[in-house]
């Protein structure tokens, strides 16, 4: 079989184990017609951010916190410095981004932003299960490995980047313009990579998944996670069809296709 395997598509089984003033003001996300200095300094530094010149914009915002403390733009400032860390992305960045987000929370409590932000930002942070990365480097040794997912393209660039997945190729829903278990997603992965679907194969967490691919004519692999959705799971305990292969985790995987 593994001769005749080209690609594998893994991420439905990676399924990751999931300073500044204290002065009161108003909130300055809804005042923005000032044309006095601070606002200005903040109108470049969302200019150099919008340009993807994070390092100008965040020096740009510092000096707008350092020189004009009582600016009804510090909030606006303060969340920006973070916003830019995780625009930039990488796993430094969004670690960066993280800690920026905690400390607006913690001067400026009342405002909702922080914990919007904060929650999206934590879908670029997970964690990869513990055999993941290992299985990965063994799988890609020999095979094309990559995700197929429903998220969007950054996003897995940037779970790859976080978490130091070794990744050849990234296919996220935005790429087919279709969600699994619709058949351009599986299909428009062998046309990418100009691959018949028995030369590609779908290693999931999730039976509908694998059902999916395989009536298509993909290779499955079945790897359980009884503890995706936390210790009450009740569903994909266990394969629920002959798929081709059943592992225990991507190091098991790897073994299996490797013969």
């Amino acid at each position: 079989m593994s001769r005749r395997i080209a690609v594998i598509l893994l991420l439905g089984v990676l399924a990751f184990t999931l300073a500044c003033t204290n002065k009161k003001v108003n909130n300055p996300l809804a005042n923005v017609g000032s044309k006095q200095p601070d606002k200005v300094l903040f109108d470049r530094a969302m200019d150099a951010m919008k340009h993807n010149r994070f390092d100008v914009s965040r020096i740009t915002l510092q000096t707008l916190i350092n020189t004009y403390p009582d600016s009804e733009y510090i909030a606006r400032a303060k969340l920006a410095v973070a916003d830019s860390w995780y625009a930039e992305g990488g796993g430094t960045s969004l670690a960066q981004a993280e800690i920026e987000y905690k400390d607006f929370e913690t001067f400026f409590p009342n405002m909702p932003e922080a914990d919007l932000r904060f929650l999206t930002a934590g879908w670029h942070r997970l964690s990869p299960w513990p055999d993941a990365v290992a299985g990965l480097h063994h799988l890609k040794s020999k095979y094309i490995i990559g995700p197929l997912s429903n998220g969007n393209l950054s996003l897995l660039v940037n779970l790859a980047k976080f978490a130091k997945l070794p990744w050849d190729v990234i296919f996220g829903a935005d790429l087919f313009r279709h969600y699994k278990p619709d058949r351009e997603a599986y299909l428009g992965v062998c046309s990418y990579l100009g691959l018949r679907p028995e030369q590609v194969m779908l290693a999931a967490a999730h039976n509908y998944d694998l059902s999916a691919a395989k009536e298509l004519g993909l290779k499955t692999a079945f790897i359980a996670r009884p503890t995706e959705h936390g210790p009450g799971q009740t569903t994909d305990l266990k394969p629920e069809q002959a798929w081709d292969i059943i592992a225990t985790d991507f190091v098991d995987l790897a073994k299996k296709v490797m013969v």
